[in-house]
């Protein structure tokens, strides 16, 4: 799920990875942030663009687009590395880098809640 404008709207992962890792959320997003910056590439580059960051909490995914060897996540991977090689081809360097958590922030609190409710395979009515 990310925020769209005042919307919420929803993304379906469609690499399949099978056993999903509790990181994969993050990977996912990274790879959305890099998806986007893509399909914006010329629009960038019109604008003097050089580098895109992409910022994250969670040292376990960053640390996973580094390896591309077999692994649970390595569709998610690959697909990083893609579209950074996408970017990198149109002139526009790609940087991954960690940001501390998220503590303190109310609706990143509530967010961590309930991916860890989903991932015990409970539900809120919260959405």
């Amino acid at each position: 799920m990310c925020k769209h404008g005042d919307r919420w709207k929803a993304f379906r992962s469609h690499l399949g990875t099978g056993r999903m890792e509790v990181y994969d959320g993050e990977l996912w997003a990274m790879g959305l942030a890099l998806r986007e910056s893509v399909k914006k590439s010329e629009t960038l580059q019109a604008h003097g663009v050089t580098k895109v960051a992409v910022l994250s909490n969670s040292q376990t995914a960053i640390r996973q687009t580094d390896h591309l060897e077999l692994g649970p996540s390595q569709p998610l991977a690959r697909w990083i590395y893609q579209s950074a090689r996408t970017l990198h081809e149109a002139g526009i360097e790609t940087e991954i880098d960690w940001v501390p958590g998220h503590t303190s922030n109310p609706g990143n609190e509530e967010a961590d809640r309930q991916a860890n409710l989903a991932r015990e395979g409970r539900r809120s009515g919260t959405v």
